[in-house]
């Protein structure tokens, strides 16, 4: 549960389906996000799987008004040709603050090509159930702080070609190509303890889809 762990106790009930175990959270557990796992100590394995607690009823939010953005389009000095979610981060940011803005909406964030070319149209993504690549910015990967001077000049360069070419036309192609060859060093160096775990359990829940 979220703060912590606790174990819960179950009671067996007959069913059309045989017997079954209940389990009962204990009064008082808050409401919010919460994983629940079971050990099936005779096949020696464990199995999650996400818990949400909501009140009976939530209070109508007040009316508030927000942008649309393609988020490709909003593109800034530091993007690596096309706007990315440091940009996104940025123009929620601004428009809270300066315009009193509720919220933003973008396009699909779902996952393209692996390799080039890629299609142009974020409405036909090659998976729902991934986020793309594209719109992360590689200064914001936990390993590139880590990274020695010379490397992080390398990525530097990487970036300065889609740069460049960042007219009027998206190139996605470019982007990409120089997105995977800085993400593909970063993939190399050491993650901490905690970035390593949430990595292989990230490998472990999404399986084989992931290389399909």
């Amino acid at each position: 549960a979220t703060g912590g762990s606790v174990q819960l106790h179950a009671t067996t009930v007959r069913s059309r389906e045989g017997l079954l175990k209940q389990y009962h959270l204990p009064p008082g557990t808050p409401e919010g996000w919460h994983r629940i796992r079971v050990r099936v100590r005779a096949q020696w394995r464990e199995e999650s799987a996400p818990l949400l607690l909501t009140p009976a009823r939530l209070e109508t939010p007040p009316r508030t008004w927000g942008l649309t953005a393609q988020l490709y389009s909003v593109r800034s000095t530091d993007s690596w040709g096309m706007g990315d979610l440091h940009d996104l981060a940025d123009l929620a940011s601004w428009s809270a603050r300066d315009l009193g803005a509720g919220f933003i909406l973008v396009n699909p964030l779902h996952a393209t090509e692996p390799i080039t070319p890629i299609g142009p149209s974020p409405y036909s993504p090659m998976s729902r159930r991934f986020a793309s690549p594209l719109y992360l910015r590689v200064e914001d990967v936990p390993e590139y702080e880590v990274l020695p001077g010379g490397d992080r000049e390398r990525i530097a360069g990487m970036a300065a070609k889609p740069r460049q070419g960042s007219g009027l036309e998206l190139n996605r192609d470019a982007v990409w190509e120089a997105k995977r060859e800085a993400l593909e060093m970063l993939f190399a160096v050491p993650r901490s303890t905690e970035r390593q775990r949430a990595y292989e359990w990230y490998r472990h829940r999404e399986g084989a889809p992931l290389t399909a």
